[in-house]
């Protein structure tokens, strides 16, 4: 076998040697600083995204929260107009209920008060509901 030769395996170890340390040197001096300078802008970029993912939630956070407290205060003064509705309605409910009867001439324990006022609420309840 001529690659086992003792002649000639000096010159393919000089060659092999040879070769190894220029493509180690074209490797450190070459590719290695381009791929590093790469990895470094992408991690300066991923930085910078996840600050203004971060800075977005921030905002989006404060925002939901500022939308909460309106939508309860709405919520509140929708309340405060219904009520002041259903106290308008009992006060002209509670005179039809006394006039009513007045005209058919009927007791009070008959038909009792409570009974007329909740039917007549129920009503107004589903008429402001619709």
């Amino acid at each position: 076998m001529p690659q086992l030769d003792r002649v000639i395996i000096v010159t393919q170890i000089f060659w092999l040697l040879l070769i190894m340390i220029v493509a180690y040197s074209f490797v450190i001096k070459r590719i290695l600083p381009s791929s590093f300078r790469i990895l470094k802008i992408r991690e300066n970029f991923i930085k910078d995204l996840i600050l203004n993912v971060e800075k977005l939630n921030k905002e989006q956070n404060t925002q939901l929260k500022n939308t909460i407290k309106l939508n309860q205060h709405y919520i509140n003064l929708i309340k405060n107009i219904i009520l002041v509705q259903n106290k308008f309605y009992d006060e002209i409910l509670s005179n039809y209920y006394k006039i009513f009867i007045k005209k058919i001439n009927l007791k009070e324990t008959f038909f009792t008060y409570a009974s007329f006022m909740q039917l007549y609420k129920n009503l107004i309840q589903r008429y402001l509901i619709n």
